[in-house]
């Protein structure tokens, strides 16, 4: 491959991917945002999760690939690792959900054989990808790399670049691909990574036989595929270089993989091998340490409700829970990542009402969920004692729309809030007022939770006389208007045309002890 060819390309098209920008991480999504922006259109993730192809053999399955295999299966994809290994055995160690292929089946075991004795497995599988693809179609995904949210269905190809490598000619990675069945591009690349393997082999290149085929024919030989190339922040922001980005808590890696275009993680399992890195000994707040312990558990935000106390778990003081964190982790994990606002209305159950429990266990779910957010708390009780510099709280008045505007919407100046959730004092007028004042401040596409919809408290009856905020949201759903004693026509209009739907999810101890439904709305705005 003419390396020097290569690289003028990738320099004229892909000016972001310079050798300086390795290290400048403070802005380095920054620089490749304009270039994605126009390809984002290619990645429909509304589409049903569709099949993962990868391959492992010759070596125990470590903990960064279980790791990755459990992301896939976490997010719904059908797994085939294809392998040389004997089935059953590998199977017995893979989490439920993978099923095991035979690789002989895709290239042939003579073919596997000619290399193993000089070539480790993650060598042979630069080509086999290739192979794979080409009998296959859909995606290839190494089971290093850790899914962050559900790949997107995609019509034709895709492609990653990475960071470093453009001085040696490898432009892109072949850690996440996508391609149709039988398509040519796969049985050129399959060919050619063979070859360049027979040719290659003692010559210290073979690792990176893949990435250099394929770069040579998406900028040379094939330029009509150009246009599904990706930059490298959505799976490779953090590059392979920087291993120790993955296994330290700091902030340049959260700012790294807060970006909304990010889909997946690489966690370069060889880099790890070669620096003697352990996922066991990460820093729990490490990025690999916290996807590490999300993936470990099929609803981590469960388990945060469970070790905070919180109600909104699957269970509480000994009795069913509302449960709402079902819902939320298939609304909310798509974020986690992200530098979320997020402000809660109502931080300690019972309190007023005599409850000893006077902690803030909703906050530190979502502070230990969201490690790149910023948490608002309300509560009519003074609470500024959790007050941090990922924690803001205000002390208002929920029933008061002149409290609300004052101490809260006054307070945030301006600032756009991607969730509320309203778990204050459940009464209807409370919630409409509340709606009235913070739906505007919720960011385009953000949402607004308003929990414990059937809970009828005492001090309704001397608040205004208005339609329940379940009533009022059913009659919104099938009728398109906002009817409240809480606000004017006008008003109403307004709301109601920001609203993109509305959504209903059940309180598990609603239904489980008083059989009624959709104790939770879900609104969403329209972006």
């Amino acid at each position: 491959m003419d390396k020097q060819v290569a690289t003028a390309v990738s320099a004229l098209e892909f000016p972001f991917l310079h050798t300086r920008n390795l290290f400048d991480r403070g802005s380095r999504n920054l620089l490749t945002s304009a270039y994605d922006e126009p390809k984002l259109a290619q990645l429909d993730f509304a589409s049903p999760p569709a099949a993962i192809h990868c391959f492992w053999s010759a070596s125990p399955l470590n903990a960064l690939v279980l790791l990755g295999l459990r992301s896939f299966v976490h997010h719904g994809h059908a797994v085939s690792l294809y392998t040389y290994d004997p089935p059953d055995e590998l199977a017995r160690h893979l989490p439920s959900g993978v099923a095991v292929r035979l690789a002989e089946e895709v290239v042939p075991r003579p073919i596997y054989d000619e290399f193993r004795t000089r070539l480790d497995a993650p060598g042979f599988s630069e080509l086999f990808r290739y192979a794979a693809l080409y009998a296959a179609g859909g995606w290839w995904v190494d089971p290093d790399v850790v899914l962050t949210r559900r790949l997107p269905a995609v019509r034709n190809h895709f492609f990653c670049s990475q960071w470093s490598g453009v001085e040696s000619g490898h432009l892109l990675t072949d850690t996440v691909l996508h391609a149709p069945k039988a398509c040519r591009h796969m049985l050129h690349l399959y060919r050619s990574a063979l070859a360049a393997l027979r040719q290659g082999i003692g010559d210290g290149a073979s690792r990176d036989i893949g990435q250099n085929v394929l770069t040579e024919h998406v900028l040379l030989r094939a330029p009509e595929l150009k246009r599904h190339v990706f930059s490298p922040t959505l799976f490779n922001t953090i590059d392979r270089l920087e291993t120790d980005l993955l296994c330290t808590a700091n902030r340049d890696a959260a700012e790294l993989v807060s970006d909304p275009r990010v889909i997946g993680i690489s966690l370069w399992n060889r880099s790890w091998t070669e620096a003697g890195l352990q996922l066991g000994r990460a820093e729990p707040a490490s990025i690999a340490g916290l996807l590490s312990a999300h993936y470990a558990s099929p609803n981590r935000l469960t388990t945060l409700a469970a070790l905070h106390s919180s109600d909104k778990g699957a269970a509480y003081r000994g009795t069913t829970g509302h449960h709402y964190t079902r819902t939320y982790r298939s609304l909310l994990e798509p974020l986690m990542l992200r530098p979320v606002r997020i402000m809660e209305i109502g931080l300690c159950r019972g309190l007023l009402e005599g409850s000893p429990q006077a902690d803030v266990p909703s906050l530190r779910m979502w502070l230990d969920f969201f490690p790149n957010a910023t948490v608002f708390g309300v509560d009519i009780s003074d609470f500024s004692w959790f007050a941090n510099d990922r924690a803001r709280i205000f002390r208002a008045d929920q029933s008061s729309e002149e409290s609300l505007r004052e101490r809260v919407v006054k307070e945030l100046d301006g600032t756009a809030l991607d969730i509320v959730l309203d778990d204050g004092s459940h009464v209807g007028w409370d919630q409409q007022i509340t709606f009235k004042q913070l739906f505007p401040l919720v960011a385009a596409g953000g949402l607004y939770v308003i929990e414990d919809l059937d809970i009828d408290p005492p001090e309704a009856s001397s608040r205004p006389q208005t339609p329940t905020t379940k009533a009022m949201l059913e009659h919104f759903v099938s009728a398109g208007r906002l009817l409240s004693a809480a606000w004017s026509r006008e008003q109403s209009e307004l709301l109601a045309s920001q609203i993109d739907l509305v959504e209903f999810y059940d309180s598990d101890c609603m239904l489980h002890f008083h059989g009624l439904h959709g104790g939770l709305a879900v609104i969403r705005k329209k972006r």
